[in-house]
């Protein structure tokens, strides 16, 4: 992995800039005058200005800035491993990596499901809404798949599969982040779609993520004994 000095220099520079001043995502533009709290939010000076016009250091700033120790440790080992970008996948091959492996622990789906998933991305993807991306190994094999929905200026992410026999490449990691950084600079926020799961959960946080609470409705439309039984337990 090569660095030119010039855009670390500048991505150090950024360091005393106030994130949630995102430059990333286009929201601030450093105009004078500034009020005093903005003021106090960034580094002032025409080296500092001249950095947060290079694209590449922004970059490289996000980068070392929001990702975990963890997410940097397998990104590294995803470009050790020789992964290269499949622009080319399908979708019925991202759901098939799914299934055969970790597809396995899902029992309640079958193959009325998985036509189901499929239909629904190949109509998101007919509809422009929707893109896919893949991940080779250096043998050219595709050994993970995601899929990414787009609406309301967030890029989702939906569905992935990964194969199991190449966990230690991190092929999921090197996608994820690949896409991330295609489009820091618009006006896009990438949406993980969250997890229950504090596992995946952690792993998206990794990435710089920021949880996210939203409301949850419970209706209960059983009667009698049924609806009582079910207040009890806390279900409805």
């Amino acid at each position: 992995l090569f660095i030119c000095p010039q855009r670390y220099y500048q991505s150090w520079l950024l360091r005393g800039d106030d994130p949630e001043n995102d430059m990333f995502l286009n929201k601030v533009v450093y105009e004078n005058p500034l009020t005093f709290w903005e003021r106090c939010g960034i580094n002032d000076g025409a080296l500092f200005d001249a950095a947060r016009k290079n694209v590449d250091a922004k970059k490289i700033y996000f980068f070392y800035n929001n990702y975990s120790k963890n997410t940097k440790r397998n990104l590294a080992k995803a470009e050790s491993a020789g992964l290269t970008l499949n622009r080319n996948v399908v979708a019925a091959d991202v759901v098939q990596l799914f299934r055969n492996n970790r597809g396995h622990e899902v029992k309640h789906w079958n193959d009325r499901e998985y036509a189901r998933l499929l239909d629904l991305i190949e109509t998101a993807v007919y509809h422009e809404c929707c893109f896919l991306i893949g991940a080779n190994n250096i043998d050219g094999q595709l050994i993970a798949g995601a899929v990414f929905m787009c609406s309301h200026d967030r890029i989702i992410f939906l569905f992935s599969g990964n194969d199991d026999n190449h966990k230690d490449k991190h092929a999921l990691t090197f996608l994820l982040d690949s896409t991330i950084r295609e489009f820091s600079e618009t006006q896009y926020i990438f949406d993980f779609e969250g997890s229950d799961n504090e596992g995946l959960a952690r792993f998206y946080k990794g990435f710089g993520g920021k949880e996210v609470f939203y409301p949850e409705i419970k209706l209960n439309n059983f009667k009698g004994i049924f609806k009582f039984a079910c207040r009890i337990m806390g279900k409805g």
